[in-house]
């Protein structure tokens, strides 16, 4: 929440966590950004984008290190106030189910997983399919879903995914969004190998995989 050109403690806790991120200092960023969460968890209606993107990126950094149980409390809390309201926004929504996928797969909740994983996309394209923004995030979601399906050995859903994948890609790359387009063009690549593989198809797979340029 911010009041005539002041900023609250929660995001300024937040701006440091982001500076420490991005400098690698994750044990610090992950102090700033639980103090931005908590200090909003009382009464996120204060601001519910940040208590959600705190929130977020501290569950993140829980999961990261280790702590799964401790990302996946963090994330069931913030959906719970997250389901139904319309001041929650549906990417930072999406983004934590996502998350929360991640974690149930940790703990071998194949079943919980999958619905997650539907649940996030469907949100997703309920709320942004129609102006076609985030589409980043979309292109990440899929692939993070094509992954679940060829883990679980549901290869028709991991190649339906990874189609939606290629097509998040080229929406991507039009809107002039380039930055990150090879590096992705990449990943998929790589994912699209895993499944020709997985399926039989181990020639086919060592040609995409040869195909895919080096990185330098």
């Amino acid at each position: 929440m911010e009041a005539a050109g002041t900023v609250s403690a929660p995001w300024a806790d937040c701006l440091r966590a982001f500076v420490y991120d991005e400098a690698w200092q994750m044990r610090l960023a992950e102090l700033y950004y639980k103090r931005a969460y908590e200090a909003l968890a009382d009464d996120p209606a204060q601001d519910w984008a940040l208590y959600g993107d705190a929130g977020y990126r501290y569950a993140c950094m829980m999961s990261q290190r280790g702590d799964v149980e401790g990302s996946l409390a963090v994330a069931t809390a913030i959906l719970a106030r997250a389901e139904g309201n319309s001041d929650f926004p549906a990417i930072q929504e999406a983004s934590l189910l996502q998350l929360l996928a991640g974690c149930q797969v940790h703990q071998d909740l194949q079943d919980e997983a999958r619905l997650s994983y539907l649940k996030a996309y469907s949100i997703m394209e309920e709320a942004y399919g129609r102006e076609g923004s985030h589409t980043f995030s979309k292109l990440i979601m899929c692939l993070n879903t094509s992954s679940f399906f060829l883990g679980t050995g549901d290869y028709d859903e991991a190649a339906a995914w990874l189609a939606r994948c290629e097509e998040a890609l080229h929406t991507y790359e039009q809107q002039g969004d380039s930055a990150l387009t090879e590096e992705y063009r990449g990943h998929l690549a790589l994912s699209r190998a895993a499944l020709l593989q997985a399926t039989g198809h181990a020639a086919e797979a060592a040609a995409v995989y040869d195909a895919i340029p080096a990185r330098r």
